[in-house]
């Protein structure tokens, strides 16, 4: 159901697992968002499946958006809850401590987004992975890569 606050454009603040995310409105018809940016104090970033505005609107997180958390020194571990999620380009460009990726649901699509994390070892898709683009996870230290058994979402 469409909500009645939210346009596309519109941005909001959502704390989760002690980190607040800057989520932009994609889609206000399905109710997606995006993640533009966000204030890390705590190593282990969790994207959630669903978020929240300030009128109590619940929004599914669908991507997280270029440069989202470019250079980011404070992010040791991801783990993306959101189903389907697109993760653009630059996403997580030369975010030098992230040694560790967890998507727990299938995945879109990954542009260009972990390049230059030269920390990263260990990339685990729990489902699907639809499409990867070839140098997505570009000069790091990758030593343990799995894809599940999960079917890759549909366009």
């Amino acid at each position: 159901m469409p909500n009645a606050w939210a346009a596309i454009g519109d941005s909001f603040d959502y704390e989760y697992e002690s980190n607040t995310l800057t989520y932009i409105v994609t889609d206000d018809a399905n109710n997606y968002v995006s993640v533009l940016e966000g204030s890390i104090s705590n190593s282990t970033l969790i994207i959630p499946e669903k978020v929240q505005d300030e009128n109590g609107t619940e929004f599914s997180v669908t991507a997280i958006g270029e440069i989202a958390f470019y250079g980011n020194k404070n992010i040791s571990s991801l783990t993306v809850l959101a189903k389907n999620i697109t993760i653009n380009d630059n996403a997580f460009y030369n975010c030098s401590n992230l040694t560790s990726i967890v998507f727990k649901e299938d995945v879109q699509y990954i542009g260009f987004a972990f390049f230059k994390c030269k920390n990263l070892s260990s990339v685990v898709f729990n489902k699907g992975v639809y499409s990867i683009f070839d140098d997505a996870f570009s000069l790091n230290n990758i030593t343990y890569f799995e894809i599940g058994e999960g079917t890759p979402p549909t366009s």
